[in-house]
């Protein structure tokens, strides 16, 4: 399957200014009026001046900083289905959501002298490896817990572009030189360079068997990681194109998981591994008790879906769960999982 075609959108810079100009200096005396005063026609001309300084301030066109290169360089990818509800609604949805997210998802009761999920995050994250595609990135709050040290390149999408401001801001002030945060262009320019140095060096070879170099003489450069907006149930990569696929606590909000996990076994190279920490229903009476506060759990908490079956999802979509850990009383789950034949085959 071929990577779905993406566009640039440009996102502008919320609250940005443009600066003025200072006062217009102070003119000369008029000869007729003494004491150094000013006529009402030159206070007046000077209140034009200002007034046509300002619109030609805002005219002008504010030179892009680093922040909003990354911003514009986020690519929306359309959505496939008539039938879906508007991917437009749910990335307004999350635009909303944007500015409380980290209070629900990262705030105090996240830590571990609560409910334990920054252990949960930072132990599924310590895992991922390779080239890694984190799902429903949201403010990033997931960033600064990878072990660059582990990590090729990082993808991380979005539906929300308010969501991916504040990743892009928690990237640039929080990574420090662990990860160099690219734009597309840039992402793009550096796969060419390295296709075009690994075709000079296969022609070079003229077919003799090229020693890998070892890791020691490789240049050291922190790891890239890019930004987009996408949709997680129509993604815009090829398949078998990443080493790992990362999500925490989104599963449940996606309108279809399912649709959501076949798309992760798609992408997923044939040794690749699929790290998951999700809301699930809990086996017995607490299972049964989600299933019956299910709707009004969903309205209050963002749309999270906090009974679904998560191994089930994983299994139906041709993922092969390796290793699964519940939490708080079952009603959080830790999955490791691997890609298997794709649904269509195992049924054949």
């Amino acid at each position: 399957m071929s990577a779905a075609a993406t566009r640039a959108r440009a996102i502008p810079r919320a609250g940005s200014r443009h600066r003025r100009r200072g006062p217009a200096p102070r003119a000369a005396a008029s000869s007729r009026g003494g004491g150094g005063g000013f006529d009402g026609d030159d206070a007046a001309s000077r209140r034009a001046r200002g007034r046509d300084d300002e619109i030609d301030d805002a005219r002008r066109p504010r030179r892009p900083s680093r922040r909003d290169a990354l911003l514009a360089a986020l690519a929306l990818v359309p959505p496939t289905a008539a039938t879906r509800a508007s991917v437009e609604d749910i990335a307004e949805k999350y635009d909303s959501y944007a500015s409380t997210y980290d209070v629900l998802d990262g705030g105090a009761l996240a830590s571990d002298d609560f409910l334990g999920i920054e252990s949960m995050r930072a132990s599924i994250l310590s895992r991922a490896s390779g080239d890694v595609l984190e799902l429903g990135v949201g403010t990033g709050l997931n960033l600064p817990r990878y072990d660059a040290a582990n990590i090729t390149t990082l993808t991380a999408v979005d539906i929300s572009d308010g969501m991916l401001e504040l990743a892009v801001e928690r990237a640039m002030t929080n990574l420090g030189d662990a990860f160099r945060v690219e734009t597309s262009e840039e992402w793009d320019a550096r796969l060419a360079s390295e296709a075009a140095a690994a075709a000079a060096v296969a022609a070079a070879s003229d077919g003799v068997p090229i020693l890998p170099v070892p890791p020691s003489s490789k240049p050291i450069r922190p790891p890239p990681v890019r930004f987009m907006i996408a949709d997680v149930e129509a993604l815009p990569f090829d398949d078998a194109s990443f080493d790992c696929v990362v999500d925490t606590f989104s599963l449940c909000v996606f309108e279809d998981p399912s649709r959501a996990m076949r798309e992760v076994r798609r992408v997923l190279r044939p040794d690749g591994v699929a790290l998951l920490v999700e809301h699930s229903r809990a086996p017995g009476a607490l299972g049964w008790y989600q299933d019956l506060t299910a709707a009004p759990v969903k309205s209050l908490a963002k749309g999270c879906a906090w009974n679904q079956d998560v191994r089930k999802i994983c299994e139906d979509a041709g993922l092969i769960v390796t290793s699964s850990a519940p939490s708080l009383f079952g009603t959080l789950l830790t999955v490791e999982a691997t890609p298997g034949p794709p649904p269509e085959a195992a049924a054949a």
